[in-house]
């Protein structure tokens, strides 16, 4: 046996590692007695890619992300990686985890590479405030009457497209349910004023689009008075 171009050696096989790209072309010539036959094989080397994707998308103010590599094309790579991501401790084979607080577009670069060649990809995820949910009113120390309406108000923060439920809790902690789901972004419902009579104070709550549970209550008690 004798192997050309390509790949070169004496025995029935011949096996070789590539690092450039491009069609790599092989004759292999077989001598028998008086007897010589060649053939010709090639075999395509593909570029190395890699590709990055970060999951979840958007995530509040510490909230962890993962950013996962997809590297194809090279059967061995090293990687490296840089940006948003640096928390190289939970690397995890194609995966990188990371605690993030900084509001706003955080961006991963993956890069891989093999022999001489390199190919990089980026990867972003969305960070946003951290929820918060704040009463306004009632507040404590408001009187309302039964069959008055009044305004139940809140601020809200890292909501998103998120709805809010309003709860009146009495002194006891008993609570009763004033609605059914309302935008978080509303930041007021109109709330015709029902018995029991009673000091009470008013919870908002939900569960942000990031996956945040957020509530707050009334600083103090209001009064319902007949």
């Amino acid at each position: 046996y004798s192997w050309t171009g390509d790949c070169i050696g004496p025995n029935s096989t011949c096996s070789q590692t590539f690092s450039t790209t491009g069609t790599k072309t092989t004759t292999v010539t077989v001598t028998s007695g008086g007897q010589t036959q060649t053939a010709t094989c090639s075999v395509a080397v593909t570029p190395i890619s890699v590709s990055c994707s970060a999951s979840p998308a958007t995530i509040s103010a510490g909230q962890t992300a993962t950013f996962t590599a997809t590297v194809t094309g090279m059967p061995s790579y090293t990687l490296s990686w840089a940006g948003a991501c640096t928390n190289l401790s939970t690397l995890s084979g194609l995966t990188c985890s990371q605690m993030l607080s900084t509001i706003g577009t955080r961006v991963t670069t993956i890069t891989a590479y093999w022999g001489s060649q390199t190919a990089s990809a980026t990867c972003s995820v969305n960070v946003v405030a951290t929820p918060t949910i704040t009463v306004t009113s009632p507040n404590g120390g408001e009187n309302w009457k039964v069959g008055e309406t009044h305004n139940i108000t809140w601020n809200s923060v890292g909501m998103g497209g998120s709805n809010v439920y309003i709860l009146r809790i009495d002194a006891s902690g008993g609570q009763s349910s004033l609605t059914q789901a309302v935008p978080a972004s509303q930041g007021s419902y109109s709330w015709t004023i029902s018995p029991p009579t009673g000091s009470y104070k008013i919870r908002i709550f939900g569960t942000s689009s990031t996956g945040v549970n957020v509530y707050d209550d009334s600083n103090n008690y209001f009064n319902i008075t007949p």
